[in-house]
């Protein structure tokens, strides 16, 4: 996959599928070079949470496993440490923690 693409993960669109969602995965930093692209969607079950996505992409792009106890997870704009139930359109952004000295 080219640096910088777009990929969907899922099997089939939620405009598709009333009993599924599209979200959108954007990496930032580190995590866009980890995973090897700056954005993706993700296609899910309706009753998805963000643990349901997290895993979703850990089998996808297995480096990210290691970075993701060191990445600031934002829902719509909002950064979480809980697992929200995920809707349709939903924005999760990929954040890694830098630590300075």
């Amino acid at each position: 996959m080219v640096l910088g693409a777009t990929s969907v993960l899922g099997s089939s669109s939620s405009k598709e599928d009333p009993e599924s969602i599209t979200i959108k995965v954007v990496y930032v930093g580190m995590s866009t070079k980890m995973s090897g692209i700056k954005e993706e969607y993700l296609v899910l079950p309706s009753t998805a949470h963000l643990d349901d996505a997290l895993a979703q992409l850990k089998q996808e792009h297995s480096v990210l496993s290691a970075m993701l106890p060191a990445m600031q997870i934002v829902v719509n704009g909002v950064p979480t440490q809980s697992n929200p139930i995920l809707q349709d359109q939903t924005e999760i952004d990929m954040i890694p923690i830098f630590a300075g000295g």
